[in-house]
């Protein structure tokens, strides 16, 4: 509601509990997390955007706009992936 309010309905949120627990990366310690996906325009709205989540304690990531890019860090995620297990 929060994001809604301040982007004036300018955006398209997705969200979702995460069923396990995560490892928090500040405190190291398992606790039980949520996802969130923001699509928004504008840069004014991209700064309202971060200081909400800032002000959650949320982990933001940037998403690339271009394709190539992001192909590029779903390869980099996976490969992450495999040399963990």
């Amino acid at each position: 509601r929060v994001v809604f309010r301040a982007t004036r309905g300018n955006m398209y949120l997705r969200s979702a509990d995460i069923v396990e627990q995560i490892r928090d990366p500040h405190t190291s310690e398992f606790v039980f997390k949520s996802v969130f996906l923001v699509f928004f325009s504008g840069q004014r709205s991209a700064d309202k955007v971060a200081k909400i989540a800032d002000s959650y304690g949320a982990n933001r990531y940037n998403y690339p706009s271009k394709f190539a890019q992001r192909n590029a860090l779903l390869n980099e995620v996976l490969s992450r992936i495999d040399d963990l297990r």
